[in-house]
């Protein structure tokens, strides 16, 4: 089976890179022989960087560079997916790929994408039409649809060139989605109504503001097209994703779910190693694949909320599924409007992108796209990105060394 590894964006951490191309380098010879490694970075990323260069020539991997865009969205998403893009160009479609960023990843994934071996979707999934192979991934946010780690994980060719034909209208449409949203949107939103209404009023999560997170919660967990929207994603987790490691033996973990309501599973603390919450965000991530069929399932403490969940699955979670869904199209704008008014009215959330009837029709509120343009070329704009990239190596750096300290006083 045909093998690549693509690595994106800027290279950060030269110590880390290295400890990465140590890797390649220590393959033997039957695993390097259908195996590609490709880097796509930017003009003049690789200029700071000699050495690393020389040792991609020498490994005989493939650098791709090109002018960077000069249109910013959140999380510089446009940025990722336009170097993922240029080396899934090279690709065929039959190719597993293992996306990885040596500057954050873990070099041990790469022995894991060697033991890895791709994973159909099943025939008898909703969503069956809509990817051939499951994405194996690090890890997503339980209460937010699409809210998926995109540093680390695996899919076929075929399938990531979905995610990198980002449709420019979802740019204006759902204007609050977040990076990792937009990143795993294009397969999967454009054809799942349902995600189509509700990632038009998507708050998503909001940092550092433990009233303001609870006060979404509490209208989150009162609205029909939201638990919709939950059971679309539960459903794609559990179809179209795969856990990117060796599965733990976690029964007792998932057993203990049981006890607790699904608001719990998604927002309370404490609830074992596979749910991490966030401290910041006030939710819950999840990094087992089990929580998913939990849920699913329904082996969880009843509420209402629960049992809105559990309608929805019933609806969507069956062969014609996508059909009853995208007849819905009408009353899920509906429902979506009426959670944008609540949400507006009780955060600071700006206008969001409910459509409203209107004397004439319709009419949607606008909401500016939060996007930077660049416009043109010139030395003055050249020279302020090398100082970025340069400022951005020395506090790469400086963090480096302080993590050094910390580690040398614990030790």
């Amino acid at each position: 089976m045909r093998r690549a590894i693509v690595c994106t964006g800027l290279i950060r951490n030269p110590e880390k890179f290295n400890a990465f191309l140590d890797a390649i380098a220590s393959l033997d010879a039957s695993a390097r022989a259908d195996l590609t490694v490709l880097f796509s970075t930017w003009v003049n990323e690789l200029d700071a960087y000699p050495e690393i260069r020389q040792r991609f020539r020498a490994l005989s991997c493939i650098i791709i560079e090109q002018g960077a865009p000069d249109l910013t969205l959140s999380g510089h998403a446009l940025h990722q997916l336009t170097s993922l893009g240029s080396a899934i160009d090279l690709l065929d479609d039959e190719t597993f790929v293992l996306k990885f960023r040596p500057d954050i990843g873990q070099v041990r994934d790469v022995g894991i994408f060697f033991r890895s071996q791709p994973v159909p979707v099943s025939e008898a999934s909703p969503f069956a039409s809509l990817v051939r192979y499951r994405f194996q991934y690090r890890g997503a946010f339980g209460a937010h649809p699409l809210y998926i780690n995109d540093v680390t994980y695996c899919g076929m060719a075929s399938d990531i060139r979905q995610l990198v034909n980002l449709p420019f209208s979802f740019l204006v449409k759902f204007a609050g989605l977040a990076a990792e949203q937009l990143y795993w949107g294009a397969p999967f939103t454009s054809k799942l109504a349902v995600l189509e209404a509700y990632f038009r009023v998507n708050v998503g999560l909001i940092f550092n503001n433990i009233e303001n997170s609870e006060s979404l919660r509490r209208m989150l967990v009162q609205s029909p097209v939201y638990a919709r929207a939950l059971a679309v994603h539960v459903m794609m987790m559990r179809d179209c994703f795969v856990y990117f490691d060796a599965e733990e033996n976690e029964d007792a973990f998932l057993r203990s779910l049981a006890n607790h309501t699904l608001e719990e599973i998604l927002w309370h603390p404490n609830l074992g190693e596979s749910i991490r919450y966030h401290p910041a965000a006030h939710t819950n991530y999840f990094h087992s694949p089990g929580i998913w069929q939990v849920v699913a399932k329904g082996r969880f403490k009843m509420s209402p909320f629960g049992d809105l969940f559990l309608s929805a699955m019933a609806a969507y979670d069956r062969a014609d599924g996508l059909a009853v869904m995208n007849a819905q199209r009408m009353m899920l704008l509906g429902e979506a409007a009426d959670l944008g008014d609540r949400l507006q009215a009780a955060l600071p959330t700006g206008p969001l992108r409910q459509i409203r009837r209107s004397e004439d029709g319709y009419r949607i509120q606008s909401r500016q796209p939060e996007w930077s343009l660049v416009r043109g070329n010139s030395d003055h704009i050249d020279r302020m990105e090398n100082e970025n990239h340069t400022l951005r190596r020395h506090i790469d750096q400086l963090n480096r060394r302080i993590q050094d300290l910390t580690n040398d006083q614990h030790a």
